[in-house]
């Protein structure tokens, strides 16, 4: 068994102890599950608002290694995780939508893709409807031929739930929910637009800046490019074709920032490593394996070996004062599976 396999099970097995007794994940008070004398801790705290989007991506996880409700040795946990998933589902289709936060449309956009995800492996009948009411909510939350941001059809679009989105729908084409051609080019569109022609480098909302950052919370984290990786991976399940001198320019920007731990914390980033690899796996050639091979070590060298904390990755990164260490495991986790998750749930018909 590989070093990388056994990293894996370790954190799928921290991630089944720590499911709560509701089926989901709970980003805040998930150490209600914790045994012996060291609970495992949030060193940053997590917000309560996510759990939705945070099993959506522990799902995802689940699944890189095999697991459906169907088979798998994590089958009862992977069964649990969807029925929560369906409990937060409204009548329209929307998952996890609150108005708590502003920002509860990651909570339906990972948990689609974690819905479709399975119903594409399993073709389940009962994931049928839920998976194409939830996709239908993000056809419709689509700015008329853009992207999309927060608000349902706001107007304002971001690169940030935009490829969130993309990941979802490729997610629903792959299990035979259609999908029409004009929401692949609106997003493309925006892109486009955000793309500095350059340096490749992309923005969030417009071309040229730095990312999101939460002032007073998360500015002083090292800028990395967690954008571009978002366009890099977007483009090429949206249809550009790898040989787009746009996509060479960001991949290439993204192995000028490779991931690396430093004392601080402030180059820690699991949203962006998720996203590089994803992006650099799709793109593939050299710079993939060299970006495989340096993600793999940062990852191997920092998971926690022991106590109740055994198989996580302490939430130190730029977001995880939002997602805790639920967030940072099953990131970390799904960046490690890359190779075995995407050949058989998303490759490019």
């Amino acid at each position: 068994k590989t070093e990388t396999e056994t990293a894996i099970e370790a954190a799928l097995d921290w991630l089944s102890r720590h499911q709560s007794n509701n089926g989901g994940w709970d980003a805040d008070g998930f150490s209600s599950k914790c045994k012996g004398e060291n609970p495992c801790k949030n060193d940053l705290g997590a917000s309560p608002y996510f759990d939705v989007a945070i099993t959506g991506l522990v799902i995802a996880a689940f699944r890189g290694h095999g697991n459906t409700h169907q088979k798998g040795d994590f089958k009862e946990t992977v069964q649990k995780g969807l029925d929560y998933l369906l409990k937060n589902q409204d009548g329209e289709g929307w998952l996890g939508k609150t108005s708590e936060t502003h920002e509860w449309i990651y909570n339906h956009a990972l948990a689609t893709m974690a819905l479709c995800e399975v119903y594409a492996v399993t073709q389940d009948e009962n994931l049928k409807k839920p998976c194409e009411k939830a996709v239908a909510c993000i056809l419709k939350a689509q700015n008329q031929d853009l992207a999309w941001r927060y608000e349902p059809q706001g107007g304002e679009n971001d690169t940030s739930v935009t490829g969130c989105m993309i990941l979802a729908l490729k997610c629903a084409k792959t299990a035979g929910i259609d999908i029409p051609q004009s929401v692949w080019e609106g997003a493309l569109k925006w892109f486009d637009r955000c793309t500095d022609p350059t340096t490749g480098r992309v923005g969030y909302i417009k071309p040229g800046d730095l990312g999101s950052v939460i002032r007073g919370v998360n500015e002083h984290y090292e800028k990395l490019p967690t954008m571009t990786a978002v366009a890099v991976v977007s483009r090429i399940l949206c249809g550009q074709s790898l040989r787009d001198p746009s996509l060479k320019k960001s991949a290439d920007f993204l192995m000028e920032h490779l991931p690396q731990r430093d004392e601080k914390g402030l180059k820690v980033d699991p949203y962006y490593w998720y996203w590089g690899t994803h992006a650099l796996f799709q793109y593939g050639g050299d710079n993939w394996t060299k970006w495989y091979e340096t993600v793999k070590k940062v990852l191997l060298e920092s998971q926690c070996k022991e106590k109740c904390a055994k198989g996580s990755w302490n939430p130190v990164g730029k977001w995880d004062m939002v997602g805790g260490r639920v967030y940072s495991t099953a990131l970390s986790t799904l960046t490690l599976e890359m190779c075995h998750r995407y050949e058989t749930a998303m490759k490019n018909k």
